[in-house]
């Protein structure tokens, strides 16, 4: 499999990636998934830990779509906004995840070249 191949196909997979994060947001926002406290419930609470479940979301988010950082910035927009900013934020991890697939198809290339010229040396 050649390269630009491998990384065709990373690129489809990092825009499923972050229209999944952005689905995954989505539930989050709007069941509450994790159960977190309102800012009512918390008055009264001398320190309050996030739950690891929502860090662990939260963590995973920042590694797997790299470009999820800029929705911070739109946080308090309204939902139809926060949508148009995911699907920037998806279509964005389309470039990244082919410049990885690039790299990626690039090493398995010079190993496949270097094996074939062992193989060829032996044989």
């Amino acid at each position: 499999m050649n390269g630009r191949k491998v990384a065709r196909r990373l690129a489809l997979a990092g825009i499923a990636v972050g229209f999944a994060f952005m689905a995954l947001s989505w539930a989050v926002d709007k069941y509450n998934l994790f159960h977190l406290p309102t800012e009512e419930q918390l008055q009264g609470v001398p320190s309050y830990t996030e739950p690891v479940g929502s860090r662990l979301f939260d963590d995973a988010a920042f590694v797997f779509c790299p470009g999820s950082v800029i929705a911070l910035m739109p946080m308090d927009l309204s939902t139809s906004a926060q949508l148009v900013v995911w699907v920037v934020i998806a279509l964005l991890n389309g470039p990244i995840y082919y410049c990885v697939g690039l790299i990626i198809g690039s090493l398995m290339a010079r190993r496949q070249h270097r094996n074939s010229r062992i193989v060829q040396r032996s044989g």
